[in-house]
């Protein structure tokens, strides 16, 4: 009788210590949609460079997107990443990494770090132009940007237009887009050295939105933006 209680009593310790280990199995594994795990890469190229994006929505109401941007093109590569709304004293350009273009267009939510073509609709004294990095030959840039959701439409310009924000929310496809331009044996005489909130900056004025060059990727999820559906 012993025996048999000491067998029993052994089987019922090893279920507990069984049914523990699976469930710190199925724990550690990601659930479908909860946001908490990066995407596999989305990865494009141009000109001999790579961009490289992973996404993922947080807490169902922060958009992370992380991306490295990689220069092999042979020569150096200027990258039109540091977007601000405003230049302070200094002058000190008031850049944020988390600030993107965001345009709802009919292919979808296009996040970008761009310079932005001026709206044929409105007058301004100069094009608004980003500050932006230097990425040497060979080297690479990373940065993570973090966006509130649902996402409201935004660029330089957008303080130009008199219209009502919109109040809807939708889920769109959503693509991330970088503007940049390979320099040649003149850039570096054009360039000109800024302050911002990140550190120096380098900065192109004039520049023509049709001189930069654009890379863009697909990011693999929906996600939601203050405005109307497109047809």
């Amino acid at each position: 009788m012993v025996l048999r209680q000491s067998r029993s009593s052994s089987f019922s310790r090893l279920a507990v210590i069984l049914g523990a280990v699976l469930l710190a199995i199925a724990s550690s594994r990601p659930r479908k949609g909860d946001g908490q795990t990066m995407t596999g890469s989305q990865v494009a190229h141009k000109d001999n460079c790579r961009l490289a994006v992973e996404s993922r929505i947080e807490g169902q109401n922060v958009l992370v997107v992380q991306y490295t941007f990689q220069n092999d093109a042979g020569r150096d590569v200027y990258v039109f990443n540091r977007l601000y709304k405003e230049i302070v004293d200094g002058p000190v350009f008031d850049t944020d990494p988390n600030l993107v273009n965001v345009e709802n267009l009919a292919k979808g939510i296009l996040l970008s770090k761009k310079i932005i073509a001026v709206p044929p609709d409105i007058d301004v004294e100069k094009p608004s132009l980003p500050c932006s990095s230097l990425v040497k030959t060979g080297g690479r840039l990373m940065e993570t940007i973090r966006l509130s959701l649902p996402l409201s439409v935004w660029t330089p310009y957008i303080g130009h237009t008199a219209k009502a924000p919109p109040t809807d929310v939708v889920r769109r496809r959503a693509l991330f887009e970088i503007g940049y331009f390979v320099s040649n044996s003149g850039t570096q005489s054009l360039a000109q050295v800024v302050q911002t909130k990140q550190g120096e900056a380098f900065y192109f004025d004039p520049f023509p939105e049709t001189g930069q060059k654009t890379i863009e990727v697909e990011l693999p999820m929906e996600v939601p933006i203050l405005g109307k559906p497109h047809g």
